[in-house]
């Protein structure tokens, strides 16, 4: 597969998530949302690894790292 396939997956993901959430369609807090941006996030790490694009790898760590952390604290 094309490495640009990824980036779009994990953008499509992301924007997805992201518009649900700014037309109050769902919370932040919400599991799918959180979810979506893990796996988002997890689509675009990938393409920056493919990329070998340093400042896009430690973004996307850290949005996958935040949003797993959220997902944990939320459903404690």
């Amino acid at each position: 597969m094309e490495p640009v396939v990824y980036g779009a997956i994990g953008g499509a993901i992301i924007l997805v998530a992201y518009l649900t959430e700014l037309f109050e369609h769902i919370s932040p807090e919400n599991k799918w949302f959180l979810l979506a941006n893990i796996v988002g996030s997890g689509f675009l790490l990938y393409y920056a690894w493919l990329l070998d694009s340093i400042v896009f790898m430690v973004t996307n760590t850290v949005w996958v790292l935040g949003s797993a952390y959220e997902l944990w604290r939320c459903g404690k």
